[in-house]
């Protein structure tokens, strides 16, 4: 019997390939009189039990496929039941290996796990099975390249936006048929996307192929970032995605404010400007208006005291978010905080600053000047340290300086 055969086989590479010949022949020759079930439970305890300190040799890839290859051509059934009890099992495991994918990918691609499921009638809760299955999967630490053969077994094999897959589980029926199933898959992909650009790439093809189920009903329920993140885990693919989901939806960017702005001074911090820039100028300076702007005044103002690079946050953050309260109408009851964002941006001492300081200033019947006194006086004395600034080829960049210096409180 073929599983008992299995059962007996080495794990060690060197013996494994020594005894190659005599495997090759026993696959070829023995009788299936087990069914197919026992023979694939076997094999996929055989994967499992093989060593993670070790790369499998490539005669053990050539096995598995052997084995369940010989399973197709005799044509013997297995119950769908049963095919995904050993499919899931495997898939269930903490390893994410090229090993373990290569059983998982010839089990689901062979035995067309996906069209089984889809055939009428529906198998709903396997198919909520294998989604559930799926999200217990964790692709951190993960190599470069086991991370892409798992990116294309995902999202050409199991999901996929051609019209033409008939083994995948995203048709358009399917998913209007498990609506909510199908939305909290989706959630738990965009959640992971922060950190996987496996998970990323499935949440694409999801919001591609149903756009009207995964953006427009789920979105008031998906948290935008997790601060308690490390911003390293962040990637920028994932941020452009976000950025594209949710910047026509100023409900879902208040709901998400807090993480928001946590996320873009953790990129400040880290110096990842040009993801900062793109938050900022696609979901803050549009919804100035209706977004809690003194959380975020506070934050600008507590991150000029900090910021390493200044210039860098002069001209990438500070200049288009200035620029933009400069424009703003109304905002009288945050004066104060206008004024205090000013001075903290003098109080850079670079070049950019006293120009994007005086944008601020010069806003007309803002101020309450006369209750401003030691404001100015603070603002005048930081003007005066601008001396020690000598740089002749930038020198007019600090003609403001004047005009800063020129505001009496009436």
């Amino acid at each position: 019997m073929i599983s008992n055969f299995i059962q007996q086989l080495t794990h060690d590479n060197d013996l494994f390939n020594d005894q190659w010949s005599d495997t090759f022949d026993r696959i070829k020759q023995e009788s299936v009189s087990d069914d197919v079930k026992l023979v694939l439970n076997a094999l996929g305890e055989y994967v499992l039990a093989e060593s993670s300190d070790q790369s499998s040799s490539e005669l053990k890839y050539t096995f598995i496929t052997m084995v369940i290859e010989r399973m197709i051509r005799i044509d013997k059934s297995i119950e769908i039941n049963d095919l995904l009890k050993i499919f899931t099992h495997v898939l269930e495991q903490a390893k994410i290996d090229r090993w373990n994918l290569h059983f998982l990918q010839m089990i689901y691609e062979r035995f067309q796990i996906g069209e089984q499921l889809c055939k009428i009638p529906l198998k709903t809760n396997l198919i909520e099975q294998i989604l559930e299955s799926f999200q217990k999967k964790i692709f951190t630490s993960i190599s470069s390249s086991d991370e892409i053969n798992w990116q294309r077994f995902l999202t050409q094999s199991v999901f996929s936006t051609s019209i033409d897959g008939r083994n995948i589980l995203n048709k358009r029926n399917i998913i209007t048929n498990m609506k909510t199933i199908f939305q909290q898959f989706y959630q738990h992909a965009v959640q992971q996307s922060q950190s996987s650009s496996i998970w990323l790439e499935i949440a694409k093809i999801l919001n591609e192929s149903s756009p009207k189920i995964f953006t427009l009903d789920t979105q008031s329920n998906i948290v935008l970032f997790d601060s308690n993140l490390p911003i390293e885990t962040i990637s920028s693919n994932y941020i452009a995605h976000q950025i594209q989901s949710c910047k026509d939806n100023i409900e879902l960017i208040k709901t998400n404010f807090n993480p928001l702005i946590i996320t873009i001074e953790q990129l400040i911090l880290s110096n990842r400007y040009k993801d900062a820039y793109l938050l900022l100028l696609k979901l803050i300076i549009p919804n100035l208006s209706s977004i809690d702007l003194e959380l975020f005044l506070r934050k600008m103002i507590s991150l000029c005291s900090i910021v390493q690079q200044q210039e860098l946050f002069c001209s990438e953050i500070l200049d288009p978010f200035v620029r933009a309260l400069a424009d703003l109408k109304g905002m009288k009851t945050l004066a104060l905080l206008f004024f205090d964002l000013s001075l903290a941006i003098l109080k850079l001492h670079c070049i950019e600053a006293p120009e994007l300081s005086c944008h601020l200033l010069r806003r007309k019947d803002f101020y309450p000047w006369k209750d401003m006194v030691n404001g100015l006086i603070d603002c005048l004395k930081t003007c005066i340290l601008y001396d020690t600034l000598v740089r002749e080829a930038n020198f007019s960049s600090l003609d403001r300086l004047e005009d800063i210096m020129e505001i009496k409180p009436i």
